[in-house]
């Protein structure tokens, strides 16, 4: 057995890469490319836990990489936002024009929840300034919800 999970982490890390860097004095950057779904969720819930128990700072996640968000990257996503949130820090997301994490979001009502940004000096300025902007600038609300 312990052949099969070791096969499927390496497989896990083949279809999703997460890089992080500290940005600026307390935001850390989290460029995050690939699939998030049942097969890599349990890897990125770990990495992001790794990185907000570890360093304690505003977190900038960048998912305008990421070709499919399904509902475990969604509610992973939600878990760090409570994380951070109760801890007195920022979560920013980058969604950019990318359809499959903004549809998912807008599906979900979670491009409400979450602060939004097109780029990541966006997403850094956010987390830097602690200002969450009124209306997500990553989504516009009048556009269509379209498939892939």
């Amino acid at each position: 057995m312990p052949e099969s999970f070791e096969a499927g982490r390496l497989l896990a890390d083949e279809v999703l890469n997460v890089t992080v860097s500290e940005v600026t004095a307390g935001t850390t950057l989290c460029v995050v490319t690939g699939e998030i779904d049942l097969l890599t969720g349990p890897g990125l819930r770990q990495k992001l836990t790794d990185i907000i128990t570890s360093a304690p700072a505003h977190l900038a996640i960048d998912l305008s990489g990421v070709q499919l968000l399904a509902s475990i990257g969604l509610s992973i996503l939600v878990e760090i936002l409570d994380v951070q949130e109760a801890a007195g820090y920022h979560l920013a997301l980058v969604a950019g024009k990318n359809h499959a994490v903004v549809n998912a979001l807008k599906t979900t009502g979670l491009d409400q929840v979450f602060d939004l940004h097109d780029s990541v000096a966006a997403a850094v300025e956010a987390c830097s300034s602690g200002i969450r902007p009124a209306h997500p600038s990553a989504t516009d609300a009048s556009a269509p919800l379209t498939g892939h």
